[in-house]
């Protein structure tokens, strides 16, 4: 579990997100290590803003793949 405040307004929440999690599955997955062994990763952000400017508290982001066989990792 990931926890991130973010204060400033300007900076780009997503593309800190996402730069969070790639740093964060760099770390636990280790050289000669199969994908499948990374462990699932939750990144919470608090923000003094509302990001998606929709009147809410709260929006959950979701990663996955459309389409094709299901994966499970």
């Amino acid at each position: 579990m990931n926890l991130e405040i973010q204060r400033k307004e300007t900076i780009g929440h997503a593309g800190r997100s996402r730069l969070c999690a790639a740093m964060i599955d760099s770390q636990c997955l280790e050289k000669g290590k199969e994908y499948y062994d990374m462990p699932e990763v939750y990144i919470i952000c608090i923000s003094g803003t509302d990001l998606r400017k929709a009147g809410k508290t709260l929006y959950q982001v979701e990663k996955l793949f459309k389409g094709g066989d299901a994966v499970a990792f």
